[in-house]
């Protein structure tokens, strides 16, 4: 009996603790900036853009990685990745760091451009095209921000105010792109969708994602799982004492993707597993989480499929391709035989020999041009049983 009524307590003590974590004035002010860039890139240039908020981009050379895009700003000539920063006083650049009043604040341009170019890599996987312009930006909107000379100079860096002539400059005398880029985009972007969300009852959110295996009780008995589910929130519905002598009740409301709401009573003890955006795995219960909302559809397919590497995968990764296939890829490195080129989102790996090369001079040349990460276009030119595919430039 003792212990019944010590985990009630306990259970109540951490309800009270989270009621105390308030969202942080940082986190209010950064959510107010990104909207005021998300604002000025709708109608840059005097066009018409779709601009996309907290894009959730698969980082393809890790297990389940992710990279955050703050905006992605689709136009009728180009496409602009945004990295806001709402820093105020002096910001200067050294070694690829960005300092902020002298205090270091990380390879901010480094990070982003890997994240830019793994989505181009996911584009030309998802659509087998050219990857249409894709500029990396860090746009600062805080109007106290004084960028030092070397970061004015730089191509990547603008103060909002700026950001007119960064388009007169660069982006009006670019060709149109294809009308079907922007649908392309749009369907690739929900595909990603954003981070999922955990807000503490205090108001509190912490962003990242829901571990793997998420689902609830439906008060049927039946579990309702995270596919279906577009957010779900807790609410006790007994009072401080009632709760200390017969223990917490919870009720959850469930909101599905297509509208419906549902209301049930879940277990106030039951864990929920919760990887936040860079930070070690937590795990919480009802007392402390308020909602939970899913800005995803979780694992994807072809993550779960690109973590194996078996004979298996590579047969049936290598059964999608035919000789005389064109595809689109993105070079993966160079080995002594030839380019290793990766022909989609599952981990496919081609080999360009060195034969595709008429001679020494234009595979040297090759060797400095074609870089990890920059695009190819290849045709499959033969598949063998093993998984092997070899590959040739396009007749």
């Amino acid at each position: 009996m003792l212990s019944i009524l010590r985990r009630n307590a306990e259970w109540i003590s951490s309800h009270r603790e989270s009621l105390g974590k308030k969202p942080r004035l940082r986190e209010e002010f950064s959510e107010r900036a990104e909207i005021k860039v998300l604002d000025a890139l709708r109608v840059l240039g005097g066009e018409e853009w779709d601009v996309y908020h907290r894009v959730r981009v698969p980082m393809l050379d890790t297990i389940r990685g992710k990279g955050e895009i703050d905006l992605i700003a689709v136009g009728s000539k180009c496409v602009l990745a945004v990295e806001v920063k709402n820093w105020v006083g002096s910001v200067e650049e050294a070694d690829g760091e960005f300092l902020q009043r002298g205090e270091s604040r990380g390879r901010v341009l480094e990070t982003h451009n890997d994240k830019v170019k793994s989505l181009e890599r996911m584009y030309r996987s998802e659509t087998n095209c050219n990857v249409p312009p894709i500029f990396s930006l860090v746009i600062f909107p805080n109007p106290r921000t004084l960028l030092s000379d070397g970061v004015s100079r730089m191509v990547s860096c603008w103060l909002l105010d700026d950001l007119e002539s960064f388009y007169q400059s660069t982006i009006a005398a670019q060709n149109e792109m294809p009308i079907e880029t922007r649908s392309e985009f749009s369907r690739m972007f929900e595909e990603f969708g954003t981070w999922d969300n955990i807000e503490f009852h205090g108001g509190l959110l912490l962003s990242g994602d829901v571990a793997d295996g998420f689902s609830i009780c439906s008060g049927e008995g039946s579990e309702i799982d995270r596919l279906s589910i577009s957010k779900v929130s807790f609410r006790p519905t007994r009072g401080e004492w009632a709760t200390r002598i017969l223990g917490p009740r919870v009720e959850a409301k469930v909101e599905f993707r297509d509208g419906k709401i549902k209301f049930c009573s879940v277990d106030p003890f039951r864990e929920f597993a919760f990887l936040p955006a860079g930070s070690p795995r937590v795990s919480s219960d009802p007392s402390r989480i308020h909602e939970i909302s899913f800005g995803h559809m979780g694992l994807e397919g072809w993550r779960e499929f690109r973590n194996r590497d078996t004979p298996s995968k590579r047969k049936e990764a290598q059964r999608r391709y035919s000789s005389g296939d064109l595809v689109v890829g993105t070079v993966e490195g160079w080995v002594e035989s030839g380019i290793l080129v990766e022909l989609d989102k599952s981990g496919c790996i081609g080999l360009l020999h060195n034969r595709a090369f008429s001679t020494m001079s234009e595979m040297q040349i090759s060797r400095a041009f074609y870089s990890k990460g920059k695009e190819i276009e290849v045709e499959v030119s033969t598949t063998y049983k093993n998984g092997k595919i070899v590959l040739n430039f396009p007749a």
